[in-house]
């Protein structure tokens, strides 16, 4: 699945540093993150092969191909998390943020397979 920024997204994201994507960046989404308030995310690679957070509402679909290996699971909190099935075990992100090898090498095995659908 592909994104882009809104336009008006883009023009506020730039000044605030909020969002690492500009000047219609296409990007990829590895996870869609839906809350049970109706507040939904979605996590993007970043230009730099990491990710970040941001709300749907920021963003058009440009293609809406789901890769192949997500799955739609069920959160504690009574959300959905669609996303590959390594990414929502418990803690992932945490651990992948601090830098644990074993959880980078994950992220970095997933998104090779993942991206190598396009």
């Amino acid at each position: 699945m592909r994104v882009k920024l809104k336009p008006e997204t883009e023009r506020i994201s730039q000044r605030l540093g909020r969002i690492p994507l500009s000047d219609g960046d296409v990007a990829d989404v590895i996870e869609i993150l839906i809350g049970v308030s109706g507040r939904s995310e979605y996590r993007i690679v970043d230009p730099d092969g990491g990710s970040f957070l941001a709300s749907v509402a920021d963003f058009i679909i440009v293609s809406a191909v789901t890769p192949s290996g997500w799955a739609i699971l069920p959160q504690l909190s009574g959300g959905l998390q669609v996303t590959f099935p390594e990414f929502a075990e418990v803690g992932f992100w945490e651990r992948y943020f601090d830098g644990d090898p074993a959880a980078v090498q994950i992220h970095d095995d997933v998104l090779a397979h993942a991206l190598s659908e396009d």
